[in-house]
């Protein structure tokens, strides 16, 4: 073992030597006896490595098991997806994941909603900790230079508000921490108000900006700059000034939010990747042009790595054709809501009535031209490459995949009614490399916690709370309307229709879901608009393909399952070991240990 990975070793066992699993335990313990604090804390190379044991927090698991981890990335991809738990996505397992917990209201019972539930706070303030401790040495560490002291205090405080925002987020109200408490301090912290929270996230993230580069070198990926800082306020803003936060519908939160995103693009640091390059946004060798905050390769350190992927693309191997999955069952899989989102190539949307929606016989939009016959025709650019669909072909499986039915109901090759199977007709393709080899191979994986696309979104949909669709509130020349077409246009889609403030939000929403489809954003992005119980608390739904004796393919429309959101679901239970060590700490309206 080379002596960076030793130290590195060394720093994890200190790490978990003093960490804790909650604001309660927030006690500095005695270092480990591989490696003394002093040693840590006196030495300008260990330090540095200290501070990249933050890093892993990004893609936290106390478990280490790749398949729950808490804050996304490409190992939530796997049986802890939150997609799954959204109207995008099914998972192909039955017995894991939100699939088996958030959906049908059993949040904290399985794998999949400690993932989501219990474990984001319990890492959140392990990281939030070693950020305290960062902030308390590095100005007195020997042998730093200013701007090694700078990027380390910048990092650390990024990753305040980062891990900060990751609570408040879900929990709402949290306790903000901003010190590494001794065994004399009292630990039992009420929750902060949300109002503060936000304000103070917004306060390390500026100061963040300050200290932190505009851009570090190639070798540094994955560490976050000035932009990143920025970006991740403009996103506390945005959520600050949803309906969920925000019961007024202050404007003034939404101008707030939108100049955020404005003073991001107002940088000149990034732009979107043509067309012909989008899905390097998604593997391969990064788009730094338009990656902000992203881990690149899989688990470990801050940088890139190939993620090898042996035995994992295989089609003709007989088990079922299952993205990033071995025997043991893909996810996510689109749903036939997430597919008729897609609008029609001149820019129609093809369902009328959303709220209303039945999925086996919706209402369709005659305006748009579409028929269930010729589905996946004429459509958005980006469904196909989200989709996988009945007879494309795909690695090994050159004459195309078989996700159909025959008429006397034997399956194709590559489905099943298996619970390890997808169930709703579909695979996903976004996050699936094609230059893989069905055998062994390597690739890169990029996790964007937050991209260029994103900064836009942000301030097309402020911009239009606050001032409308086309009206230039900032003066700054980049209209809502304008914001959302940058988007479109980027990947050959038409301009959005839309004609007033309302019909722009719903296109615009809409256009988030398509866009971000699988990076984590849509549970959030619902539970923010206080739309859980409109768009969750009904069924997700698939299709059926079946293949005829004359060769054609028969389409239907099929329900997968009842889905559960209540209305106090839009903010998560506080884990109950956490509210049985407190006297200060109170649960959210709606949530007991019965129903959790």
């Amino acid at each position: 073992m080379n002596t960076k990975l030793k130290n590195i070793l060394y720093i994890t066992l200190f790490l978990s030597a003093f960490a804790f699993s909650s604001c309660e335990e927030y006690l500095d313990k005695a270092p480990s006896s591989d490696l003394p604090e002093s040693a840590v804390f006196n030495d300008p190379r260990l330090f540095k490595e200290y501070v990249d044991g933050l890093y892993p927090y990004l893609w936290y698991s106390p478990e280490a098991n790749w398949t729950t981890y808490s804050f996304g990335g490409f190992c939530s991809m796997q049986m802890a997806n939150i997609e799954d738990a959204t109207d995008l996505s099914d998972g192909a397992r039955n017995d894991a994941g939100p699939r088996a917990t958030m959906n049908i209201g059993s949040w904290l019972i399985g794998q999949g909603a400690q993932s989501e539930v219990l474990w984001p706070w319990e890492g959140s303030y392990k990281a939030i900790r070693i950020c305290n401790r960062i902030l308390d040495h590095v100005d007195i560490i020997d042998g730093l230079t200013q701007t090694e002291r700078d990027e380390i205090k910048g990092q650390a405080l990024f990753f305040r508000a980062f891990f900060h925002f990751q609570l408040v987020k879900r929990y709402g109200q949290v306790p903000y921490v901003k010190k590494a408490f001794n065994t004399s301090d009292d630990m039992d912290l009420p929750r902060d108000s949300y109002e503060d929270c936000i304000q103070w996230i917004c306060d390390d993230y500026n100061e963040a900006s300050d200290l932190l580069p505009l851009n570090f070198p190639a070798s540094e990926l994955g560490r976050p700059e000035k932009g990143a800082a920025l970006a991740m306020k403009a996103r506390a803003l945005l959520y600050a000034a949803s309906p969920l936060n925000n019961e007024s519908n202050d404007k003034n939160k939404w101008g707030k939010a939108a100049q955020a995103a404005y003073d991001v693009i107002a940088l000149d640091r990034y732009a979107l990747v043509p067309q012909e390059r989008y899905m390097e946004l998604f593997y391969g060798k990064p788009s730094t042009e338009e990656s902000i905050f992203l881990r690149n390769g899989g688990p470990g350190g801050f940088g890139g790595s190939e993620f090898s992927l042996p035995g994992w693309g295989s089609f003709d191997s007989g088990v079922g054709a299952r993205p990033w999955s071995s025997e043991w069952g893909s996810t996510p899989c689109p749903t036939q809501n997430l597919m008729d989102m897609y609008e029609m190539s001149n820019g129609q949307k093809i369902i009328n009535d959303y709220e209303n929606y039945d999925g086996v016989n919706p209402d369709f939009n005659t305006a748009a031209g579409y028929s269930d016959a010729d589905m996946y025709n004429n459509r958005d650019p980006r469904m196909k490459l989200t989709f996988l669909l009945n007879g494309e072909p795909w690695l090994d499986a050159t004459n195309g995949i078989e996700l159909f039915f025959n008429e006397n109901g034997s399956p194709g090759q590559h489905i099943d009614e298996g619970v390890n199977w997808t169930r709703t007709g579909y695979l996903e393709k976004k996050f699936w490399d094609p230059a893989l080899s069905p055998t062994t191979g390597t690739t890169y994986m990029n996790w964007s916690f937050i991209r260029y696309t994103d900064v836009i979104m942000i301030y097309a949909e402020a911009m239009n709370e606050a001032f409308g669709p086309d009206n230039d509130g900032l003066g700054n020349g980049l209209t809502a309307r304008m914001a959302v077409n940058q988007i479109r246009n980027r990947v050959g889609h038409v301009d959005v229709i839309a004609s007033n403030q309302e019909e722009l939000r719903e296109r615009i929403r809409n256009e988030r879901a398509i866009e971000f489809a699988y990076e984590g954003q849509r549970w959030y992005d619902v539970i923010r608009w206080k739309k859980g119980v409109e768009y969750f608390n009904k069924p997700v739904y698939g299709i059926r393909t079946t293949k005829l004796t004359d060769g054609t393919f028969k389409l239907e429309r099929k329900k997968i399952q009842d889905r559960v959101f209540k209305e106090y679901m839009h903010r998560y239970p506080i884990p109950q070991d956490e509210l049985n060590k407190s006297f200060n700490l109170e649960n959210n309206p709606g949530w007991s240990a019965e129903v959790q």
